[in-house]
């Protein structure tokens, strides 16, 4: 499944909710959007690219959304 194409425009638009909320410090819409994002893994992890499953079940939003933008995410510390 193309990362880019419109089957994720929802949680393309989850993700920039969630990082307005955390650039304006918003600590209420950050919890908020956290378990939106959540809510949405849960009932759709099984139909994400395993690599973008993996971003967002351990909240790298920026690397998620860079995924979904068609850039490649910078290696990270998984242990």
């Amino acid at each position: 499944m193309n990362p880019q194409s419109s089957s994720f425009d929802e949680l393309r638009e989850l993700l920039a909710t969630m990082m307005a909320a955390t650039q304006s410090r918003d600590a209420v819409r950050v919890a908020e959007a956290v378990g939106r994002l959540d809510e949405y893994v849960a009932s759709r992890g099984d139909e994400l690219p395993a690599m973008l499953r993996h971003y967002l079940t351990n909240r790298s939003y920026q690397k998620a959304w860079e995924y979904l933008s068609g850039q490649t995410p910078a290696a990270g510390t998984c242990r």
